[in-house]
């Protein structure tokens, strides 16, 4: 929508590797400010504003509805809830 063509180079599954394969190369990367703050300075990658307005990261989970009532699911729907309510 931008006009931007992104040339993908990498894909990863966990924004933690990010960091990592971003170092040392000519690679640029989105990253949660909570995650850029952590980013040990002796990797050398330097962190930059934004130039566009980005979509909030948006986090969900799915399941079965089998598991709707089964009391061990409903722990860790309950936990997860509460440390992002936390975050």
């Amino acid at each position: 929508m931008l006009g931007i063509e992104p040339d993908v180079q990498v894909v990863t599954e966990n924004f933690l590797t990010v960091p990592g394969l971003v170092a040392g190369s000519d690679r640029v990367a989105l990253l949660q400010r909570r995650l850029v703050d952590r980013i040990p300075v002796e990797l050398g990658v330097r962190a930059l504003p934004c130039p566009v307005d980005v979509a909030p990261l948006v986090e969900a989970i799915w399941w079965h509805p089998l598991y709707d009532d089964d009391p061990e699911h409903r722990y860790l729907r309950d936990l997860l809830t509460r440390v992002a309510g936390r975050v």
